[in-house]
C-alpha cells in the first residue's frame, strides 16, 4: 500500500537508492529495468563532483483536487448555486486531502526524482459570507493547502529514512484566485476561496539558475448573471537547474480541459516558451491532450514543433494516466487516455518511463468524514522519466570528461 513505511516495496526502492549514491546531483539510481545500469566506475571515483552528470529523473503529478472545477455554476443560467458550492467543498473534504498527499509523498521519497511537476496545487480557505460578485477574495481561514501537506509529508518521508536530502519550492504559477458563497443544507453559510497553482520542485542538493511563471493569454471564461467573470487561469512555473555544464530548463503546466481551442492556443504559447530556452527543456504536466483520438490536436500541435514525447519514445504501452472517479473511491481503475506527459526538446535521450498510483493495490486507507474508506490518491496517475541530459557540444569541457570519465 502506498504511504506504508514498512512495505516491501518502499524499503526495497529506498535501499536501492542509499547503494546508488543517489545523493549525488542529477544522477539516476537504476531502479527501473528499462534504465540503463550505473557505471560502477564510478564506486571508485574520488571525486563524484568531477564526473558530467548525464541521467536525470524527473516526475509529474497531478494532485487532484477532489472534485470538478467550477461544477457548482449553473450553466444554463450562468449562476452561481450556494448549494452546489457546499456540496463541492464536502466533497473535497471527503477526499482526505491530508492522507491522500501524505500517499503521493510517500512515493515521491520512493523515487527520488531530481525535478517534480505539481498540478492542481489547491489552496482553500474559508471565511464569513460576504460574497459580492466581483469583489477581491478575502477569505484566510485555512482548510487545506496541499502545497504545504505535501512538502511536509515528503520532508517527513525522507527524514525517516535518513536521506540527506529535500526538495526546494522553485517556482509557482498562481493562476486561479477566486471565492464563492456557500449554503448548506442547515442554512450554514460562509464564503470559499480556491486558489489553483502549479509548481516545481527541486531536489536540494542542486543548484537552480533562474525560475519564471506566468499565466496564458486565453483563458476560459465566462460572465455570469451578477456581472462576475470567472475564468479558470492555466499558467506555468519554470525552473532552469544547474547541472554540470549540461544545465535543463523544466517546465510545468495543466492546459484548459473545456475548450479544444483554447487548449491548442495554450499549446502554441507553450511552444513559444519552450523556444525561447536555451539548451535542453523537459516539459512535464497534465496537457489534457492525448496522442490520438478526440483530443489529440494540442498534443500534435506540440510534437509537430520538435517536443519529444518520452513515454511514446520509451514504450508501446498505452500507458492511460486519466481519470478516477471524482470521489476516487472506484475499487477498479478507470483510467483511459494519457494526458499526463514528459516532453522533451533539444539534447535529452529518453531512457526509461513508467506511471505510478496506477494500479488498485495503490489506493490508500483512511478515515474521512463519511467513515473508513480506500481512496486513489489523486484521479491521475503520475509519471517517471528517466533522460539523459546532454552538454552543448559547443563547450569542449564536457566532452572530454566524458571521453576520460564515461
Amino acid at each position: 500500500m502506498v504511504g506504508s513505511p514498512d512495505g516491501r516495496r518502499a524499503v526495497g526502492r529506498r535501499s536501492v537508492l542509499r547503494a546508488a549514491g543517489a545523493g549525488v546531483a542529477g544522477l539516476v539510481p537504476a531502479t527501473s529495468t528499462a534504465a540503463a545500469a550505473p557505471d560502477r566506475r564510478a564506486d571508485a571515483s574520488a571525486d563524484w563532483s568531477a564526473r558530467l552528470p548525464q541521467r536525470v529523473r524527473v516526475a509529474t503529478r497531478n494532485l487532484g483536487l477532489g472534485a470538478r472545477l467550477y461544477g457548482f455554476v449553473d450553466t444554463d443560467t450562468l449562476r452561481l448555486d450556494p448549494e452546489q458550492v457546499y456540496e463541492r467543498y464536502q466533497q473535497v473534504r471527503s477526499t482526505a486531502p491530508p492522507a491522500r498527499m501524505r500517499a503521493i509523498a510517500s512515493g515521491l521519497a520512493d523515487d527520488l526524482p531530481a525535478v517534480v511537476g505539481l498540478q492542481e496545487v489547491a489552496r482553500i480557505r474559508r471565511g464569513p459570507s460576504d460574497y459580492t460578485g466581483g469583489s477581491e477574495p478575502n477569505a484566510r481561514r485555512e482548510v487545506y493547502d496541499f502545497l504545504d501537506l505535501l512538502t511536509t509529508a515528503l520532508d517527513s518521508e525522507l527524514d525517516r529514512y535518513d536521506f540527506d536530502v529535500g526538495y526546494e519550492v522553485a517556482a509557482v504559477s498562481r493562476n486561479l484566485d477566486e471565492e464563492f458563497p456557500a449554503e448548506g443544507p442547515d442554512g450554514e453559510r460562509f464564503d470559499v476561496r480556491l486558489t489553483d497553482r502549479d509548481v516545481v520542485l527541486v531536489r536540494d542538493d542542486l543548484a537552480v539558475r533562474d525560475t519564471d511563471d506566468g499565466t496564458y493569454g486565453l483563458n476560459v471564461s465566462a460572465t455570469l448573471q451578477d456581472g462576475t467573470q470567472v475564468s479558470v487561469k492555466r499558467g506555468y512555473a519554470l525552473a532552469t537547474v544547474a547541472l554540470e555544464a549540461a544545465p535543463f530548463t523544466f517546465v510545468t503546466t495543466h492546459l484548459a480541459v473545456a475548450s479544444r481551442i483554447i487548449r491548442e492556443a495554450q499549446a502554441a504559447e507553450l511552444t513559444g516558451l519552450v523556444d525561447r530556452q536555451d539548451g535542453p527543456v523537459l516539459v512535464a504536466g497534465d496537457l489534457n491532450t492525448t496522442p490520438d483520438g478526440d483530443q489529440s490536436a494540442a498534443y500534435e500541435r506540440l510534437t509537430d514543433v520538435g517536443l519529444r514525447d518520452v513515454w511514446a519514445a520509451v514504450t508501446d504501452d498505452p500507458g492511460p494516466t486519466c481519470c478516477q472517479g471524482e470521489l476516487l473511491r472506484n475499487e477498479r481503475s478507470r483510467l483511459r487516455i494519457r494526458v499526463d506527459h514528459v516532453l522533451s526538446a533539444g539534447p535529452v535521450v529518453p531512457l526509461a518511463v513508467r506511471r505510478t498510483d496506477a494500479d488498485p493495490d495503490d489506493r490508500i486507507e483512511t478515515t474521512t468524514p463519511d467513515g473508513e474508506a480506500q481512496l486513489w490518491p489523486s484521479d491521475h496517475a503520475g509519471v517517471v522519466a528517466d533522460v539523459r541530459v546532454e552538454p552543448r557540444t559547443r563547450d569542449p569541457v564536457p566532452v572530454l570528461r566524458r571521453l576520460l570519465f564515461g
